[in-house]
């Protein structure tokens, strides 16, 4: 099977783009692109704006299409730690209640070919740092699955809800012996929500706030200090 080399093409621009940013401020990138933005996720969108720039004619696009590749960008504090876990797409209470692992579209995110992140440093000027493909191992995708399938069995047991340990009622949802992965809320707000499979039990609610996979924030630091190079984890150290 011959490869087409237009994505070959769109590809060299994509990592030669990424390349061309290291070192330079979020508000660099957001002047070559003329598109400011100022909300929460306004560096993710200052990347991905340059790189669309960088892959015309809908290229970037194309490319993470044609070769099933995830666009993400991970925020580092001054101290190169990570700022918080990494949040997907809410899901469905009501499709991860009957959906197996193997049809649901939670594998399906969690098994994409690669990940593509670009990560930065937070503080006053936000300097883009490096960036790198990654994917799941097999271990790890298996740590998920146990994940999704004993929340799958809390869905239907109507065990969504909980009290904390400060005696508060909160609906996220971790298992024990998974470095990987949490669920918990994703949501604009209390009243954004998606209906329940089962009441909960605690509560009596019938529909529950929005909620999603997150990659753990020091499953995920393991993986960026890794990928760091020297000179970033020097300057990042001191």
């Amino acid at each position: 099977m011959s490869l087409d080399v237009s994505f070959l093409r769109q590809f060299s621009s994509l990592i030669q783009s990424a390349y061309a940013i290291r070192g330079k401020t979020i508000e660099e990138v957001q002047a070559w692109t003329s598109t400011a933005t100022v909300s929460k996720a306004q560096s993710y969108f200052a990347i991905r704006n340059f790189l669309k720039k960088a892959c015309p004619n809908d290229g970037l696009q194309s490319l993470l299409d044609y070769a099933d590749i995830a666009l993400k960008t991970i925020a580092l504090d001054e101290k190169g730690r990570l700022t918080e876990s990494m949040s997907f797409s809410a899901f469905e209470f009501c499709k991860v209640a009957t959906e197996s692992w193997e049809s649901s579209s939670v594998q399906a995110m969690f098994s994409k070919n690669f990940w593509f992140f670009v990560t930065y440093q937070k503080g006053e000027k936000n300097v883009v740092l490096t960036d790198f493909f990654w994917r799941l191992s097999k271990e790890d995708l298996a740590s998920v699955q146990c994940l999704y399938e004993s929340y799958q069995r809390k869905l239907l047991q109507g065990e969504v809800y909980a009290k904390d340990k400060n005696n508060a009622v909160v609906p996220a949802f971790r298992l024990d012996g998974c470095r990987v992965s949490h669920i918990r809320p994703h949501a604009a707000n209390r009243e954004d929500t998606f209906p329940l499979p089962v009441a909960d039990r605690l509560t009596g609610r019938k529909s529950a706030t929005k909620q999603s996979f997150w990659l753990d924030k020091a499953y995920l630091e393991e993986i960026v200090r890794i990928n760091l190079s020297p000179v970033e984890k020097e300057v990042i150290g001191k």
